[in-house]
């Protein structure tokens, strides 16, 4: 993922600054500049809340089960956002209260 994003980067060089460019060092990853990049590549929303410190992203993924065994969704129908986005926020003020 890191080399789809830096690639992605280079090809719209005159959206981004230097600043942000950071991605192209070795030791720098992880913002939402990656997000709205894979966001616009995959023509999909990422919905991001800073629970922590903003240290790294945990994907929410629903389990349901399959023929072969446990499935895990991470992707959703348009139709469920209200709910989904509502139980999200509620999970993150849980999360921003025990830090």
């Amino acid at each position: 993922m890191r080399e789809l994003a830096v690639r992605l980067l280079r090809t719209a060089p005159t959206e981004y600054s230097d600043a942000v460019l950071g991605l192209l060092q070795p030791k720098t990853w992880g913002s939402g500049v990656e997000l709205a990049l894979f966001a616009a590549h995959f023509r999909t929303e990422i919905w991001c809340w800073n629970v922590k410190h903003g240290v790294h992203y945990d994907v929410v993924e629903q389990e349901r089960k399959g023929p072969a065994g446990p499935e895990r969704i991470t992707a959703f129908e348009c139709s469920a956002a209200p709910k989904l986005r509502a139980a999200c926020e509620r999970l993150v003020r849980e999360l921003q209260q025990q830090h």
